[in-house]
């Protein structure tokens, strides 16, 4: 009995040294929080002036700067911008064993993208506009049941050439070459050597299903038809296109692609971004996924990508690894409430922007020349229910279900220049 009592007592003060150690040991350093002072946020950095760098603490320990992006210096404890543009700087807390390391950055002279509305066609002229592109001097618009070419040589006068009917609502337009291929209840192709013809060469009908959205590479189109998945086809015979593969993902209404590099990115009105690898097309392999549950709008370039979500959110991603894909920035849509689409938001990348437009919520710009950290600098409010859009130089062609075509000039200000 006396030696089961001594035995406890000894496990029992084993039991408590080791609670004390894990106690010791498990203690979480506190968190902090960092305040610019200087520059204050929204302040213009005017060229080859020092301004003094300060921020504190509420650690009380030493902050630092760098600059993340942009054409500016640390000169001692001042910044200097020595070329107008966009400027990023960090201010940073490194911690120490009783509090976490810190970050905070501010922008400084971000530009300003402008509209000025320069022509268009109403409804009672081209009907309710669906998708458009544009090459050259000439616009091609669908509609509910037409593609129209129109000659834009004079923005401020855009001129129907020709029509053609097509089977249901237009929802995308691609151009290759001489070629317009057309998403509606089928994918429908068109020769569009002549500015002034629209001539049908080929038609695919994809059983139970109804084509979204198109891209080409080489002589492959790449599909998106609704709950018919993804699909591939064979574009060699323009005049006999034929499918070669189709997917059930995504299960749910798949609405937009793009194609980059092999991979096919796919997304759908209620699943994450899907990514396929098409290095052989007859049998397309999942890959990976990312981003939100939500109706998605992606646009890649470079191995990055943008995307729109319908809970208002909008995402960097870096895409070097397609098995992979890694968040870079992110940044909240300013809405109270998430963005329903109807049925879907567009996006174009052009110049270190990027354009969304959503339905009754206007066209809203984007900088992106640092991925980290994008911004809005640009909106058009009065767009109506925008389905398509296209920037072309300093043109944005807008495609309004309620307003038909419309065409818009931008302007970018930089703070530098504006007196």
């Amino acid at each position: 009995m006396n030696t089961f009592r001594s035995w406890s007592r000894l496990g029992t003060l084993l039991l408590l040294h080791l609670w004390g150690t894990l106690l010791g040991g498990s203690a979480v350093a506190a968190t902090q929080t960092l305040t610019w002072t200087s520059p204050a946020p929204g302040t213009v950095l005017r060229l080859n002036q020092a301004y003094p760098l300060a921020a504190t603490a509420s650690s009380g320990l030493s902050v630092t700067f760098r600059v993340a992006s942009g054409p500016a210096e640390i000169r001692g404890g001042d910044v200097v911008v020595t070329q107008p543009g966009r400027v990023t700087l960090v201010a940073e807390q490194a911690g120490s064993a009783d509090w976490q390391s810190a970050t905070s950055f501010q922008k400084f002279n971000l530009g300003r993208v402008q509209f000025e509305r320069v022509g268009g066609l109403n409804t009672e002229k081209i009907g309710y506009s669906s998708a458009v592109r544009v090459s050259g001097q000439t616009a091609y618009l669908g509609t509910w049941d037409r593609v129209h070419a129109l000659r834009i040589a004079d923005p401020a006068n855009p001129e129907v050439v020709t029509s053609v009917a097509v089977p249901g609502l237009v929802r995308d337009i691609q151009l290759d070459a001489s070629l317009a291929y057309v998403a509606a209840s089928s994918l429908e192709i068109l020769d569009v050597s002549s500015p002034g013809t629209l001539t049908p060469v080929g038609k695919l009908s994809i059983p139970a299903a109804e084509v979204q959205a198109v891209r080409l590479v080489g002589n492959l189109a790449y599909l998106v038809c609704g709950f018919g998945g993804f699909c591939v086809a064979d574009v060699s015979d323009r005049s006999l296109p034929r499918l070669i593969s189709q997917t059930s993902e995504p299960r749910w209404f798949a609405n937009s692609l793009e194609v980059k590099e092999g991979f096919a990115y796919v997304t759908s009105f209620s699943e994450p971004v899907r990514i396929f690898d098409v290095a052989d097309p007859l049998h397309p392999r999942l890959v990976s996924s990312f981003g939100a549950k939500a109706e998605n709008r992606l646009v890649v370039q470079d191995s990055l990508g943008y995307l729109a979500d319908s809970w208002g959110q909008f995402q960097t991603w870096d895409l070097k690894d397609p098995g992979a894909p890694v968040r870079l920035g992110l940044v909240r849509f300013p809405y109270s409430q998430p963005l329903y689409i109807d049925p879907g938001m567009s996006m174009a990348r052009h110049s270190g922007f990027v354009y969304i437009a959503n339905a009754g919520l206007g066209l809203r710009v984007l900088d992106v020349g640092d991925v980290l950290y994008p911004s809005f600098v640009g909106l058009l409010a009065e767009t109506g229910q925008t389905k398509d859009l296209q920037v072309s130089g300093d043109l944005v062609h807008l495609a309004n279900w309620g307003d038909g075509y419309e065409i818009y000039r931008q302007h970018e200000r930089i703070p530098q220049t504006i007196q």
